[in-house]
């Protein structure tokens, strides 16, 4: 599995005090954690929207399955196992997620990320049209960039947009152009990207590539770029790729 439920335990706290004050739409399967959950939003007097979804449930839950068929098409144990995988997120999907946690856990982790669009765009559309609605990664705080709860709070973003923050991972070496912890817009631009989003992730099922949201996302962006905002540079991304790509061969050199 991709992260233990500890870790996700670790950040909630910090993500959940980026909207405090706020209204919260939570999805889980899990009354327990549905619970925890409760408790932490009455102390940060959120308004919290409970919405209780198994994996099978989930809007992508046949389209993650496609998807873990397109990663198996990769057939990357063919060759032996690389020592790093250089950000590339087919091979770590791959690797890390198809061949190390098991096809099913994989499959509920795709059905999760690849459902972010269809949920927010489906919330969005019960809203008023000028009100943004985000999807927010439960462990968003982790990302040292938005520690900073008063400024995330005070973001002025573009209402004919879909707001992201950038990313440091890569499709066939190309850094890839967001990340999807954090998506904002309102629902006239949730309906158009929910449709992109779609059309490229029918595209993509039929590849051999370990696929996820964030290269689905990338495809639509590089059509569509008129439909997407940056937060912040994204030029920063590029800098903490390179420094991380060349700490990690310093280190295969020492060792």
């Amino acid at each position: 599995m991709k992260r233990s439920k500890s870790h996700y335990h670790t950040y909630l706290p910090g993500t959940l005090d980026m909207i405090r004050g706020h209204d919260l739409v939570f999805y889980s399967g899990d009354e327990p954690e549905m619970a925890h959950v409760r408790e932490l939003c009455a102390a940060r007097n959120i308004h919290l929207k409970e919405r209780f979804l198994t994996i099978a449930d989930l809007p992508a839950y046949g389209l993650a399955q496609n998807m873990v068929e397109a990663c198996r098409r990769m057939s990357l144990d063919s060759f032996a196992k690389p020592p790093e995988y250089n950000a590339e997120k087919g091979v770590v999907h791959y690797w890390r997620d198809f061949r190390g946690s098991g096809e099913e856990v994989f499959c509920a982790m795709l059905s999760i990320w690849l459902s972010k669009v269809f949920l927010t765009s489906t919330l969005a559309q019960s809203e008023d049209e000028e009100r943004p609605v985000a999807w927010v990664d439960a462990s968003l705080s982790r990302f040292k960039r938005h520690r900073n709860v008063k400024a995330f709070q005070q973001l002025e973003l573009p209402c004919d947009r879909l707001s992201h923050y950038g990313n440091a991972m890569r499709y066939y070496g190309a850094l890839l152009p967001l990340n999807a912890s954090f998506l904002s817009a309102n629902a006239p631009v949730w309906r158009d990207v929910e449709a992109e989003f779609s059309e490229a992730a029918n595209r993509a099922k039929g590849m051999a590539y370990g696929h996820d949201e964030e290269t689905i996302f990338a495809d639509c962006l590089w059509r569509r770029p008129e439909l997407f905002h940056c937060i912040g540079s994204s030029n920063v991304m590029v800098l903490q790729s390179k420094a991380k790509h060349l700490i990690s061969s310093v280190v295969r050199r020492i060792v």
